[in-house]
């Protein structure tokens, strides 16, 4: 567990937007240092050489601590000997993981170290689908952000492990399934960390199902089975991390639907009235490096306006984060914003204007939501977490990483590098639309794209559902004003479908082969743009 920790802050980019996580993993560290044996064996390490170790964990900081995380891996390697190399007691068989039992009286699932918050939320749906499967057993869930799971899967029951790493495995050791019933184990990770291989004790009805999202694989370990499955098959590799957990999902509880990969907690919120002050939500904080200042910030908020109107005033509320850093980062953009006249910003606080903490900011940032129009955040957790409540969100994606962008219609992104032409663009058709009568005539042409591509989805792609998605986007190009810079990509996305519908006329294709034509419409910035109006 201790190579773990230390593999996370090693490799793992936490820059300042996330220094609360990277005290807690070094806290974590040094509380496993301490349950290291003090005395010599042939297969431990002597007690000079955990001393020594014990010592590096005792100096690591913030400031230093990837450097001697590596140093603390490598003395590791050195004392650990095979067991450290990869050693593995199991034996493997490559193969699609089989489908779990038919019942289990207890679920447990831990996130590990290594996931990010953003990552976490891909894992719902596998969640969610075995809460479905089995409602009678009892669900726990161990993570490191306490108050997640109670807004994603709230019969769930939610433990953290902050700054208390053996917690989840004591609970396996204390409150697992009796001897007669079946209990399942679920490992969650972005890379792999063979917990099921010695680390998770199995038993004759203990199944440990291992999932790693980097590595698109994911290990079966039944307990009455000699074997380890070890799914890496090429049906499961998506290019997607949602598809990829979709396709997953459906494999271990046997769900045949494989349409939705992504599907939100609720509904967009109604539209906003015309003459009330639009909200505006920002995170502009990341664990990664973002080269954005406040400045930048403001002339995209000036932009935003110019684009609506200047006379238009906007309340903009800013997610601090929790922690000292994060939160002076926040002053300082909310100081710079509000020099844009016309503009109201302020950081977002718990009741009582207290500062949010690792146990209240997802409670305040999900209550926010009820009233925020859209959401501008850099490609961190809140890309993940606010279009699952239905408010449009635009993210400021740091390359083009498209296996990581969430599959909704109510998530947009660009790329930095256009950060002051996309951004503002997007987000004022947002706003103009969250202020748009629902009769309008866009509105309707909107809503027939919307329900020509749910048709398209729902069924099989035939011919008749692929004329009625063309003469949808025709409707919808022809209202179209001739200014808007999507018109053109619009029309491309017509030339496109034409073509498409004249060559299926002359060699038909199966409806698998359609699936990939169909995966790109509903991924395209246009339609999803298209689409807010409805």
């Amino acid at each position: 567990m201790l190579r773990i920790y230390e593999t996370v802050i090693a490799s793992r980019p936490i820059e300042r937007g996330n220094r609360e996580f990277l005290e807690m993993l070094i806290e974590s560290s040094a509380r496993l240092a301490g349950y290291m044996p003090g005395g010599s064996s042939a297969a431990v390490a002597t007690t000079e050489a955990t001393e020594h170790l014990q010592a590096l964990i005792a100096r690591q900081v913030p400031q230093n601590a990837t450097s001697v995380a590596r140093q603390v891996l490598s003395e590791l390697q050195r004392i650990g000997g095979r067991e450290m190399d990869g050693g593995r007691r199991s034996l493997y068989v490559r193969r699609p993981v089989s489908a779990l039992r038919a019942d289990y009286a207890t679920i447990t699932v831990i996130v590990g170290p290594g996931l990010g918050l953003g990552d976490e939320i891909t894992f719902l749906q596998l969640l969610r689908g075995l809460a479905q499967r089995y409602p009678a057993a009892s669900l726990t869930i161990f993570d490191l952000y306490p108050g997640l799971w109670r807004h994603l899967l709230p019969d769930a029951r939610h433990r953290h492990y902050c700054g208390r790493p053996h917690r989840p495995f004591a609970h396996l050791a204390t409150s697992g399934a009796s001897a007669a019933a079946n209990e399942l184990i679920v490992v969650l990770d972005f890379g792999g960390y063979d917990l099921h291989d010695g680390v998770i004790p199995r038993g004759g009805r203990r199944d440990v199902v291992e999932i790693s999202l980097g590595m698109r694989c994911a290990w079966a370990a039944r307990g009455d089975s000699p074997w380890v499955e070890m799914d890496q098959s090429s049906d499961i590799r998506e290019t997607g991390n949602y598809r990829f957990v979709h396709r997953l999902t459906r494999r271990l509880t046997g769900h045949n639907d494989d349409r939705n990969p992504w599907l939100p907690l609720r509904s967009p919120p109604p539209a906003a009235a015309a003459r009330r002050t639009p909200v505006i939500l920002i995170n502009a904080t990341s664990s990664k490096h973002v080269p954005l200042t406040p400045d930048d910030w403001r002339s995209a908020l000036q932009a935003i306006r110019g684009r609506l109107g200047s006379r238009r005033a906007i309340e903009v509320r800013v997610f601090p984060g929790v922690h000292e850093a994060s939160r002076a980062d926040a002053a300082r953009l909310c100081a710079s914003l509000q020099e844009e006249k016309g503009v109201h910003a302020v950081a977002l606080t718990a009741p009582g204007g207290r500062p949010l903490t690792s146990f209240n900011a997802v409670d305040c940032l999900v209550a926010s939501l009820d009233s925020v129009d859209v959401c501008l955040t850099i490609d961190t957790f809140t890309a993940h977490l606010v279009p699952l409540f239905g408010t449009p969100t635009i993210v400021v994606a740091l390359k083009d990483n498209r296996e990581f962008w969430v599959p909704s219609r109510h998530a947009f992104y660009c790329l930095i590098d256009d950060f002051q032409q996309g951004l503002p663009e997007a987000a004022a058709r947002v706003l103009r639309a969250r202020a748009a009568r629902r009769d309008a005539p866009g509105c309707e042409a909107a809503r027939a794209l919307a329900e020509a591509t749910d048709a398209l989805r729902a069924g099989e792609a035939d011919l008749e559902r692929l004329e009625q998605v063309c003469a949808a986007l025709m409707r919808y190009l022809h209202r179209a004003s001739a200014a808007d810079h999507l018109a053109a990509e619009g029309r491309q996305w017509l030339r496109f479908w034409s073509r498409l519908l004249s060559s299926l006329r002359r060699e038909p294709l199966a409806p698998e082969h359609l699936a990939p034509f169909l995966q790109r419409w509903e991924r395209s910035e246009f339609l999803k743009r298209a689409l807010i109006e409805a």
